[in-house]
């Protein structure tokens, strides 16, 4: 993918940053830039193909009896419609464009991709896969000195953030006013968890997580993908072998049932387990309803089929709505619940956003995070305000697609 991302990043003036830690690299902090005039691009060469990794995608794909695949394409410069118009002619079902990018998103069948490589108005294909990372594995020092666990008195340079190591936390001690303040990082991961307080505001009072989009596509695997029904509801109605009661005003409504172990949520690698709301089983499942009209979302938390006693929800980055599977018991010392956002962009499909795994927490407490455990333990710059963009799985692994999606919405 390096052929693309380099080519889409020069046309939207995006600088992209890798975070790394340990020996792993998910993390991608995208400081928001003026756009830059691109530098011209060549012209499509002749013999265009897929490459050796793409070819092994299509025929897996092939292999499975699966419909189609996911093109990720870079058209020649000012040729996006002209793109779409010779895919639309293979057979190919657009799902995105950015004519500013010159980028076209296209599911087709797995015999077609290879043509579509080829088509005159594309410079260059990726085939949408998972981008896996390396599990970091303790080469280091195996008996290392025992250090006390962190809490309100860690001072801000210590042994559990890096940003000691990087001198951001002496730099802010010294200049303590340079804080992020009015400075937006997105961070491109997992997602991150609503519920931690030291992710609840800024250094100045201010909301600090200020949009949790998921760039993951619906087809990808991601679990957190709600299919909504074709046929539409108002009041009681009976769905997925259950009764349930819509309001009676507003909608009409479309239905989905959202399960702990859809797609990627109870693999093997997950790091939810299967296990959404901790109650220690993986056999719950709540339904969800979407005004078609408003694009408010209502899930049957309580489990008694019943939506109108359910708060609407909608976009984060409209109103900052967000709710939790599970109920939390104070008196222990984990959080037996878990955050959730919806999202309606996808027609068809509503997104559950949920941090689940814990590396996009993780790296957001690095860049951005503010008196963490109600102390002076800071991240970089505490004063920032991260969007989340969910580029990854709930295990090992990101999605080509996410990650070039991301960056785009990310920047845009």
């Amino acid at each position: 993918m390096t052929q693309l991302r380099s080519r889409w990043r020069r046309r939207a003036g995006i600088t992209v940053l890798a975070t790394a830690l340990g020996a792993s690299v998910l993390g991608i902090a995208v400081p928001v830039a003026s756009a830059q005039q691109a530098p011209p691009t060549s012209g499509a060469a002749d013999g265009k193909t897929l490459d050796e990794h793409d070819r092994a995608l299509v025929a897996e794909a092939e292999k499975a009896g699966k419909p189609d695949v996911t093109l990720l394409i870079a058209a020649e410069k000012g040729q996006t419609g002209a793109a779409v118009d010779q895919l639309k002619a293979l057979g190919g079902v657009v799902q995105s464009t950015d004519t500013k990018l010159d980028y076209v998103k296209v599911s087709i069948a797995p015999d077609k991709a290879e043509k579509a490589a080829k088509l005159k108005a594309v410079n260059a294909v990726d085939v949408d896969g998972l981008v896996y990372r390396d599990d970091p594995k303790p080469d280091g020092a195996t008996t290392p000195l025992p250090q006390p666990a962190p809490g309100k008195n860690t001072p801000r340079v210590n042994p559990y953030l890096p940003t000691g190591d990087t001198y951001a936390a002496q730099f802010g001690q010294v200049l303590p006013n340079w804080d992020g303040k009015d400075t937006t990082v997105a961070v491109l991961d997992s997602g991150v968890d609503l519920d931690s307080p030291a992710l609840a505001t800024t250094s100045h009072g201010e909301r600090k997580i200020v949009d949790w989009y998921n760039a993951n596509a619906t087809n990808s695997g991601d679990g957190t993908w709600v299919k909504q029904s074709t046929e539409t509801y108002t009041g009681a109605f009976t769905a997925n072998g259950k009764s349930w009661t819509a309001p009676a005003t507003g909608g009409p409504y479309t239905f989905g049932v959202f399960s702990e172990t859809a797609g990627d949520l109870g693999g093997a690698d997950s790091e939810t387990g299967g296990d959404v709301n901790r109650d220690g089983d993986r056999a719950d499942s709540w339904g969800v309803l979407l005004d078609s009209a408003t694009k408010e979302v209502r899930v049957d938390l309580n489990g008694n089929g019943d939506f109108t006693d359910e708060k609407p929800m909608t976009d984060y980055a409209k109103k900052y709505d967000y709710g939790f599977f599970g109920t939390d018991n104070p008196a222990t010392d984990v959080a037996e619940r878990m955050a959730f956002v919806v999202q309606t962009d996808k027609p068809g499909y509503v997104g559950i956003g949920i941090s689940g795994a814990e590396h996009g927490s993780h790296v957001v407490g690095i860049a951005a995070r503010n008196d963490l455990f109600g102390g002076k333990m800071d991240g970089a710059a505490p004063g920032a305000k991260p969007p989340a963009v969910k580029v990854c799985l709930t295990g090992t692994a990101c999605t080509s697609s996410g990650l070039i999606d991301g960056v785009v919405y990310a920047a845009s």
